[in-house]
């Protein structure tokens, strides 16, 4: 209960304080924007999840996954748009949370991509948890992807997912760093 009204006395005082920021879309929409201090006296942009409904995303992962009705129905799909080499399109970065897709450990996450509207997978992978930053710092043409590890017998930590040989390291492969206070970057799916 006192976490609760803690974090309720905590976002009141950046409401107050202006740290929430509303960016409208072209289609009218406002997302909504927060910052976190990441421990170096500056802040990382956090964007919420999108809240329209994906179905082709969901159809596309349901199949890759092989997620059976019953399941589908208790799992959620959070996602965000965000261009990861600078390239001008965006990808989709999506966590899947449920039952068929989350343990311990973390859930599974996919980055999509959508050419001649058509929408197909680049990359999946396991053990993800949010925060996810999409750093500033850039490998062989690729933004940086920051996930908290923990669960499944691990200590909670950061994990650098560099672009390398055509696809992003896993979180098994990827480097330690033990916070983000050298971070830049955009913290996605902060709703989650």
């Amino acid at each position: 209960m006192l976490k609760k009204i803690l974090f309720f006395i905590i976002a009141i005082f950046m409401m107050q304080s202006n740290f929430i920021n509303h960016d409208v879309y072209a289609n009218g929409f406002y997302s909504y924007h927060h910052y976190f201090d990441n421990g170096n006296n500056t802040f990382i942009k956090c964007m919420d999840s999108e809240y329209n409904r994906n179905v082709r995303m969901e159809n596309l992962i349901k199949k890759e996954l092989d997620i059976p009705p019953s399941i589908m129905r208790k799992t959620d799909f959070y996602y965000n748009y965000i261009d990861l080499n600078n390239d001008g399109d965006n990808e989709i970065f999506v966590l899947v949370v449920g039952p068929y897709t989350s343990g311990s450990g973390g859930s599974t996450a996919f980055i999509l991509e959508e050419k001649r509207h058509r929408l197909s997978i680049k990359q999946k992978f396991t053990l993800v948890n949010v925060p996810i930053v999409i750093s500033e710092s850039m490998t062989n043409g690729y933004r940086d992807i920051i996930v908290r590890n923990f669960g499944g017998g691990v200590k909670g930590r950061y994990i650098v997912l560099a672009y390398q040989d055509g696809a992003y390291t896993d979180v098994n492969s990827g480097y330690e760093i033990t916070d983000l206070k050298d971070v830049s970057g955009v913290a996605i799916l902060c709703d989650k």
